[in-house]
Parts: C-alpha cells; structure tokens; sequence
C-alpha cells in the first residue's frame, strides 16, 4: 500500500529516505551478517564518488549509564522476585557498554526549577526550626509514567513487547530512527489489539508496517474516519490493513488483526525529526516499557560536511537481555563534534539557522497559571502537583508578588490567589482532592484566564494542550490566547511534563501575539 503522509512528514521523510540508505549501512560495524528481516547493507560502491566513512565506537554519545545490565527485579515490576540470578552480558556488550559520564546538561528548565525549589524549601524549613514538609517529596502510588509504546488485546489485557530494536542516525539537522517491534500473544486463540505509539515532539512518521504471512504490509497514514471505514472493510475479509491513525498530539494508534494464537506480531515503526538546537539531545522514549527479553539501541552520528572526502561516523550501541528501560535514550550530537549543519537530497534542503538577538529581561508583578487536571494528566498526578508547588515558589523567586491558580478540565475551579509563599500543603490536597477527571476544555480557561489578568501579568499554562472539550483547533486556540493581550497579559509560556503532547496548540497559544 502507498504512503499518504500528512504535510509535516513529507519534506522530512524526502531527506529521510536519504538518511535510511546511511542508516542500513551503518550496522556494518556490529553486524556483519545481519538477519533477513534487518535492511540490506549498503554496498560503498554506491555511495557518492570519494564519500566513504570510518566508523568510531563513542560510549558518550548516549546515556548508557541509565541502562545497567542487572534486569530489573521483578518485584519492582508488581510481580513476585524470581530469585534468578542476572543475565551475564556478553563481550561485545561489555565493550559497548558507555563509561559513566556526568551529566553536564538538565533537561529542559524544570531540572533547576526543581533543584531551586528544593533547596528554597530546606531553607525554610531550617530557618523557622520545623521539619520540611512531609508530602513534598512523597513518592506518588500512580505509575511514575506511561508506556510510550504498548499493543492492547480487545478484552484490555496488554501483550507483551518482547524485543524492540531501534537505529538512530543523526546527520546535521535531521535524525531518522527505525523501531522493530515484537509483540507475543500468550493465549490459545486468536486476538485483535490496539497499538499505540507515542512519538518525541515534531517528529513525522514515515513508515509503518506489519508482518502478515513472512511479509511486510506496508501502512498509510490517513484522516481518521477513513482509516476507520478501510478497517471495518478489510476485518469483513480477515486481512490486516495496516492503516495507522494519528491522535491527539504525537500520538498514532493502529488496530491490529488478526494477532495469531501463542504466536508473535512484528511491527516497523520509522519517523524523522528536525533537531533545532544541535547541544540539545535526541530522545527515543522507553521508560515506562515492561520487562525486554530483548533490547537492542543502536545510534550513529555522522559528522563532517556532506561530500567530504572522509566522513567519521561516530556510533554507540546498548545491548540489554532481561531489560526494564528506567529511563529514556537520549544521544548527543555535539558529543560526536557533528559540524554540518544542512542537507540536500535533490531539489530538497534542510538547514539549521541560529538568530542571534538580545531580549531583556522583563519584569512582572502578577502570574496566573492554568493547571490541567483533565484524564490525560493522571498519571503520575501527584508529582504534577508538586512541580505546579515548585513552579509557584519559582514565580515568587522572579517577582512576582500575586499568584492565581486555576485547575481546568471540563469545569474550572480557583485553587489559589495571593502570595506565591502561601501557595503550600492545603492547596495541595486540595488538587489530589480533585484528581484528574474527564475532558479539557483549554479555550474555557483561556476565557477565565482573560478576566483574571491585569496589566503586566504573565500566563502560565500547565499542561499538555490536547484539548477534548469547547475549540479544539490550534489556530482557534490560539485566537482565544490573543484575546489575553487585549486583557492586559504581557506573556503565555507552556509547561509540559509528558512526552504525549499536542505542539502545534502549545506552539499557537505560547505565539497568540502578546508584547513579550
């Protein structure tokens, strides 16, 4: 079948289709002879007249550290500890295995939001001679985060990924990763799933496909409902569509048919990114994921100019048996001293452009911060609640003297308005009172967001913008969040804590038009 990609993924999956030659090529260095479902090798022959490449191992080049190769005892899963002794790496996975590097770089801002906080809170608490408060670092009964990759049987039962395997190639501007997936169905019969897949923000799909009978049926994606009614078509003739579904943000889902008795499923996932800030790294989500029988994490950055005499590929593999990932990959271009910073594939470019300008600091008296409390932020709900505690104290700590918090889902409720410093434990219980509840209706609290601010006062929304209830567009969200600049708001800036989020709204609303 085709491909149908959608108008983000298509200049992507162009240079894309580029960076897949260079990625089947790359498993040269480990894999001499790779297995009949991995993609052919590149013969040199065929590269660019003069390009060749020299392959060097980099450990630091991903987070290997965060993979150790003790499994992760099954009780720490909810399940009864085996008592089975680890899985004793092999040689070549020793040497693959990255040194212990310190992690120079937080990610994102909420890193030293968090550290700030922490220590303010100690302060505190050692100057008026009382112990720090009790729930602040209380670990949350919820699950600490979502798989971002999970098949779910028909009946709600979850089958088991037993082997994942992913290829990233980084080459200037762009990455491209490949995922192999391998779902097993332990019962005797035969079942239908749903597969979903959540997906590092901007990225575009640009393959998607299910082994049926030893080969690959390749998937399209398309609007929602027609992928629908192709579905009900092909079930009527016990045949696999393949046809993948794009939801709310950078989630796809796929309906999987038929998934054969105490048998496996394979699936290709392949997507592109655009990497704005080359200091930033590239992050393939995994935490979260059950136990891996197999788990294999390949990534390759090329370094040099394209067309260069000699390029260096600096790579670095993580091979885990028995695995629990407790953490996300993340690889690091600038730790492979990557210097190209463009591309080309035929009448295509892609290129990295650094603005320099200078923005003063602009001061604020007044904050009003829009805390989502719809069911999409129910995992790990609790630890939300203490980054709005922390975020709250870091507004005081910029200037702020008055703070207004309203939690929103498909109601709104005030949970607080006065000093950052009062914002504490009562306002706390108050949200875990409240839970995470139905749907969100963002452009309602826009709305009260408007009748909240005065001059000078900042915006601050928590949340993942995936709105369910009321306007639901980004360009008509966005058009709500000018109407605060009429108000008297000066800022609106957007905090997400999950990998699931709906960027083209955060993006709209965060550039609705107000002065700073």
């Amino acid at each position: 079948m085709r491909h149908a990609l959608h108008p983000a993924a298509r200049s992507s999956l162009l240079v894309g289709l580029a960076l897949a030659a260079l990625l089947a090529g790359c498993a040269q260095p480990q894999d001499p002879k790779p297995s009949p479902q991995s993609p052919p090798v590149v013969d040199p022959s065929t590269l660019p007249p003069g390009e060749r490449f020299e392959y060097v191992a980099n450990p630091k080049l991903v987070n290997g550290e965060d993979f150790p190769f003790k499994p992760v005892p099954k009780a720490a899963m909810g399940k009864p500890a085996s008592g089975k002794a680890p899985v004793a790496p092999t040689a070549a996975a020793e040497a693959a295995q990255p040194a212990k590097v310190p992690k120079t770089r937080p990610i994102g801002g909420m890193k030293a939001l968090e550290a700030q906080a922490a220590a303010a809170e100690k302060a505190k608490a050692a100057k008026a001679g009382a112990k720090p408060d009790a729930n602040a670092d209380a670990p949350s009964d919820e699950p600490a985060h979502q798989a971002p990759i999970s098949l779910t049987a028909s009946d709600g039962s979850g089958l088991e990924l037993r082997a994942l395997e992913s290829r990233t190639v980084i080459d200037g501007p762009l990455a491209f990763t490949e995922l192999r997936l391998r779902f097993h169905n332990p019962e005797n019969r035969q079942r239908e799933g749903r597969f979903a897949i959540t997906l590092p923000p901007k990225a575009a799909i640009s393959r998607f496909a299910m082994r049926i009978r030893g080969a690959w049926m390749e998937g399209e994606v398309v609007e929602k409902q027609r992928a629908r009614r192709v579905y009900e078509d092909f079930l009527h003739r016990r045949q696999d569509p393949a046809i993948l579904e794009q939801d709310a943000g950078n989630t796809f889902r796929a309906r999987v048919f038929p998934i054969p008795a105490k048998g496996d499923k394979e699936l290709i996932v392949s997507f592109s990114q655009e990497l704005a800030d080359p200091s930033q790294p590239v992050r393939l989500p995994l935490r979260g994921l059950g136990k891996l029988a197999d788990l294999k994490l390949r990534s390759f950055v090329h370094t040099g100019k394209p067309g260069d005499q000699h390029r260096v590929v600096h790579f670095a593999h993580v091979v885990r048996k028995g695995h629990a990932p407790q953490a996300d990959l993340l690889i690091y271009p600038d730790r492979a001293g990557q210097r190209a910073a463009a591309l080309r594939h035929a009448n295509i470019a892609v290129a990295r452009v650094l603005a320099r300008g200078r923005s003063p600091k602009q001061g604020f008296d007044r904050a009003v911060v829009l805390f989502d409390t719809s069911a999409s932020q129910a995992i790990a709900f609790a630890e939300r609640v203490q980054r709005l505690r922390q975020l709250v104290q870091f507004l005081g700590d910029e200037g702020a003297s008055h703070v207004q918090v309203l939690a929103f889902d498909q109601t709104q409720a005030e949970i607080y308005s006065g000093a950052p410093g009062g914002f504490g434990a009562a306002q706390v219980a108050q949200l875990q009172k409240r839970g995470a509840l139905g749907g969100s209706n963002l452009e309602a609290a826009l709305a009260w967001a408007q009748s909240a601010v005065k001059g000078g006062a900042r915006v601050v929304l928590f949340g993942n913008g995936v709105a369910t209830l009321g306007a639901r567009e980004a360009g008509e969200l966005g058009a709500v969040a000018k109407g605060l600049a009429e108000a008297g708001a000066t800022r609106l800036d957007t905090v997400t804590l999950t990998t699931a989020r709906d960027m083209a709204t955060l993006r709209a609303v965060a550039t609705a038009g107000l002065p700073d």
